[in-house]
């Protein structure tokens, strides 16, 4: 993913005080200190799980089989982000900082 915004020549924001290695370490952390019964942390385990998954897929490991079933579920994962969104926006919340894995 870095390598396509870098061709497109878009910035990459990194999460303050590490690189991208540290994504999600401190919102875990955080979430373990403040409730250690409370499955949130597992969502952001996952993600950092993700992340570093798709750093190591080129080109030639997509095929048409594979590509369905990642557009399939990024769909479905855009539209839990829009209704997240729209929940923020109702609550009167800003949008941090955007991220780029």
């Amino acid at each position: 993913m870095a390598r396509v915004s870098e061709q497109l020549g878009e910035k990459q924001v990194r999460p303050a005080g590490g690189g991208s290695d540290d994504l999600g370490y401190a919102v875990v952390d955080e979430l373990l200190e403040l409730d250690p019964h409370d499955t949130k942390h597992i969502f952001w385990e996952e993600l950092r799980r993700i992340s570093f998954a798709l750093r190591s897929v080129t080109p030639d490991d997509i095929d048409e089989r594979a590509l369905e079933d990642l557009l399939s579920a990024s769909d479905h994962l855009s539209g839990v982000l829009i209704h997240i969104e729209k929940r923020r926006q109702q609550r009167g919340v800003r949008p941090q900082a955007k991220l780029q894995i």
